[in-house]
């Protein structure tokens, strides 16, 4: 299922943070500080419906991991802000746009891609893709190994 994804533009963005400012109730000092310093540090996916409005988004943040005491430093990438309109869940976007990400990260050689889940309802979620569960301090973090490399 292809879904007519694509990279975010500039333009996209306030319609991007519409869904956020739904599906994501948060104050409006904490939505500005990540639309204005992290969304632009990051490759943004969208889906639009047939009439152009976007219906589902994630966002890519790149990442390194550095392991101190062997020298491995493994890149990869932060998946969040996974999010479908209201209306329109249920119908495979935000599948569709982790299945993207997945691949995008297999295609461009990095090592990794991992999330962080909003609840305990979407670990299973994350699961369906081969993420690993993870618990650090009571952080629970999901990971998918694309190219493991003995880290």
């Amino acid at each position: 299922m292809n879904n007519n994804i694509s990279i975010a533009t500039a333009y996209d963005l306030l319609k991007i943070r519409a869904i956020w400012d739904e599906m994501f109730p948060a104050e409006k000092e904490y939505q500005d500080f990540i639309f204005s310093e992290i969304i632009p540090l990051c490759t943004n996916y969208i889906i639009k419906a047939c009439n152009g409005n976007i219906v589902s988004t994630i966002s890519l943040m790149p990442m390194k991991f550095i392991n101190e005491e062997n020298g491995i430093t493994l890149s990869g990438w932060y998946m969040f802000g996974v999010a479908t309109k209201s209306g329109f869940e249920g119908k495979g976007y935000a599948s569709s746009l982790i299945s993207h990400a997945i691949s995008e990260v297999q295609r461009n050689g990095y090592d990794f891609i991992f999330e962080r889940p909003a609840n305990q309802e979407l670990i299973n979620f994350y699961l369906k893709f081969e993420f690993q569960l993870k618990v650090y301090s009571h952080d629970i973090f999901l990971i998918n190994l694309i190219n493991h490399c003995g880290y």
